[in-house]
């Protein structure tokens, strides 16, 4: 177990690192990663958070049930350290409240970047970016400011029933 790290970032990859789209691409070399999936500006939106909170990155989208989350590694700038583990229903609350359990991180502060809040707790912290044009930096600074108020972010994760 190691200690956690200054901030946790679960990052969701549909409606937020592009906008969404009605398909997912079959293999990672798709010509089409970087230019429809992966764009550059909402990725660097996720990294300059990343950066700005001195944070890891963990993969809360569903793609990581078809991809290795180590794949992903590249657009991350290296600052991924896992994916959140398969739970049935779909409370993406509870698979980020069980990555920070099984590493000893519950203490950790934490947001999430998912355009689907219903995933989550009304109490989560959450970064809802608009699914048709993913995360830009009007999100990010949002969330900056925010962050410059401690008593204004989650400490630690709310316990799921």
């Amino acid at each position: 177990m190691t200690s956690p790290p200054p901030f946790v970032v679960f990052i969701d990859f549909d409606g937020v690192t592009h906008p969404l789209r009605d398909r997912s691409p079959k293999r990672l070399d798709d010509p089409l990663m970087g230019v429809e999936w992966f764009c550059p500006d909402n990725v660097g939106q996720v990294n300059r958070l990343l950066r700005n909170l001195n944070s890891v990155g963990v993969i809360s989208s569903a793609w990581r049930l078809d991809f290795p989350w180590s794949a992903f590694q590249r657009y991350f700038n290296g600052r991924l350290v896992g994916q959140t583990p398969e739970l049935s229903g779909w409370h993406r609350l509870a698979e980020c409240q069980l990555f920070l359990t099984q590493r000893g991180w519950e203490s950790a502060s934490w947001v999430a970047i998912d355009d689907k809040p219903t995933l989550y707790s009304p109490d989560a912290t959450l970064i809802i970016p608009d699914y048709r044009r993913g995360l830009v930096a009007a999100d990010v600074d949002a969330f900056l400011n925010r962050a410059r108020h401690p008593s204004r972010i989650v400490h630690p994760i709310p316990q799921v029933n």
